[in-house]
């Protein structure tokens, strides 16, 4: 089943639009949520970037009403935004989320929510034509302060069919 709706937490929304690969995002999901946890920490938390600019002025992004939040969820003692994408999840089966957060993606795991990180999507993008190389997405990833391991950045490039690309 391909991955058409997500609930989108503020690391990867940061870092596509730090990195102006933003674009990425409607061209492979048909619904994007953003809960309203998210949406405080990007637009009402005090940090003058791109992302906390042009998120409220983002047609494709959905801002989400908060939701109650199951209290297994909230047991993992996560970040707000976190516990919001993962508690939306639980209460709507059928999308997946992202996250880059390990602590929320074994927590999505456990619950059994399907997740992807800021690297996921890109690896999608790749496979769906969207991009046609990663390469030049990872280092605008790097450029916008997304910090990756060599042996990541190598894993990726290897999973997209470029090994022979080193950043």
């Amino acid at each position: 089943m391909p991955v058409s709706r997500v609930i989108i937490n503020s690391s990867p929304l940061i870092t596509l639009f730090g990195s102006n690969q933003q674009e990425i995002l409607p061209k492979l999901f048909d619904e994007i949520i953003v809960p309203e946890a998210v949406w405080q920490e990007i637009v009402e938390g005090g940090h003058q970037d791109s992302a906390s600019v042009a998120v409220p002025k983002t047609h494709w992004l959905l801002r989400n009403s908060q939701e109650p939040i199951s209290p297994l969820v909230m047991s993992w003692d996560l970040g707000k935004g976190e516990t919001a994408v993962i508690g939306y999840a639980t209460l709507y089966p059928g999308y997946h989320v992202i996250l880059d957060d390990a602590a929320a993606r074994r927590c999505a795991k456990a619950l059994g929510i399907k997740s992807l990180g800021t690297l996921g999507v890109v690896l999608l993008a790749k496979q769906r034509g969207i991009i046609s190389s990663v390469k030049p997405v990872l280092t605008a990833l790097q450029d916008a302060g997304l910090w990756l391991g060599q042996d990541i950045i190598s894993m990726v490039l290897q999973q997209a069919g470029e090994q022979d690309k080193i950043l």
